[in-house]
């Protein structure tokens, strides 16, 4: 069974299950994506990669004790705006596609599990967080992928811990058209990729996670 609980310091999300738990999610996520040209494409395929890497025994390990009998578990952390607009999405996805109890078994564990998380890291806030997400309608543009990327890096500028997670509050609105932030973004995009003479999907953002010195 896949366990879910927030990182220490508020970044997101650490989500923990054995090989079978895992094998099933990476199945799950990769047949949700869809076709490779797909809006949100890439999300799918970067949560995807770290469950495999997790399975691999290339990320988190730890032991955790069910009836007094230890198991090692195997786990990734994500950041949340990643992790909750992929869930967000895997779960319209799901909902226009012919799918089998073992996708939608894991699309229910995955949104238990980051409400919970949401809700135990900060009750308050979290209840905003997951009430506003399941309202809205997140558009798919060309720089989804982007636009997470970005909403993250903002929000790990943030101090450690619950002033971070009260950004993040903050910070995921910008994920409809009409928000200012959005708005800003959006030229931002454009005024690149004509500088660069590119496409969107070649696009790449100058922000570096690590020098924002980020605990997790």
């Amino acid at each position: 069974m896949l366990i879910g609980r927030p990182t220490k310091y508020g970044t997101g999300i650490e989500i923990f299950g054995d090989y079978l738990d895992l094998k099933s999610l990476y199945d799950s996520v990769h047949f949700l994506a869809g076709e490779e040209d797909a809006l949100g494409y890439d999300l799918f395929m970067c949560f995807a990669y770290d469950i495999r890497k997790a399975n691999f025994n290339q990320r988190e390990t730890e032991t955790f004790h069910f009836d007094n009998e230890p198991i090692v578990y195997k786990g990734v952390k994500i950041f949340w705006a990643y992790i909750l607009i992929t869930v967000k999405f895997m779960r319209e996805n799901a909902g226009l596609m012919l799918t089998k109890p073992e996708i939608q078994a894991d699309i229910y564990r995955l949104e238990a599990i980051v409400e919970s998380c949401l809700k135990s890291y900060d009750l308050n806030i979290g209840t905003q967080i997951f009430d506003w997400l399941t309202l809205q309608n997140i558009p798919r543009t060309e720089y989804i992928e982007l636009l997470v990327s970005h909403i993250t890096f903002k929000n790990l500028q943030a101090k450690n811990g619950k002033p971070r997670f009260r950004k993040l509050n903050k910070g995921i609105k910008s994920l409809l058209l009409k928000h200012p932030d959005h708005k800003d973004f959006k030229k931002l995009v454009d005024a690149e990729t004509k500088r660069l003479n590119c496409n969107i999907k070649d696009l790449g953002l100058d922000e570096d996670f690590d020098e924002t010195g980020f605990k997790w």
